[in-house]
């Protein structure tokens, strides 16, 4: 179990120049990772928790599922 510090992020559009708020709260690593030019929001910071031994919808699709042994 790990606890992770996220927040959402203003950022510019590519194509019309304007400025928005990312619509999921990402942490540091992954704001970094797809907006270089991003402005961390402190007011909407969240701590969530994440279980590694849980099988959940999300772990499917990003390949977390665990090898069973028969």
């Amino acid at each position: 179990m790990k606890t992770v510090k996220v927040h959402q992020y203003r950022v510019k559009d590519p194509i019309t120049g304007k400025r928005y708020l990312t619509r999921y709260k990402l942490t540091e690593e992954d704001a970094a990772e797809r907006y270089p030019e991003r402005e961390r929001l402190d007011t909407t910071e969240e701590t969530r928790t994440i279980y590694d031994d849980v099988h959940s919808s999300h772990q499917l699709v990003f390949g977390g599922q665990k090898k069973h042994s028969s």
